[in-house]
């Protein structure tokens, strides 16, 4: 059996107007990313969340909204 694929990914976070105001690193392994990204700091509001791989690939994009 061997390794599982791991990739190193960037996520940001960024605000209405497009400005990023959180980034956070990881390594997702088979796919998988298993933790925590705090965002206590943050005031209430709407944001996009992109994750971005290797070669700057966008892998994943979504909003959530901070209460």
């Amino acid at each position: 059996c061997g390794e599982l694929p791991t990739f190193d990914f960037e996520v940001t976070v960024s605000d209405v107007s497009g400005k990023v105001v959180k980034t956070f690193t990881g390594t997702a392994v088979d796919g998988y990313f298993d933790g925590v990204f705090d965002v206590s700091s943050l005031t209430p509001g709407v944001y996009a969340v992109t994750v971005i791989g290797a070669n700057n690939e966008v892998r994943h994009g979504s909003r959530f909204v901070k209460q």
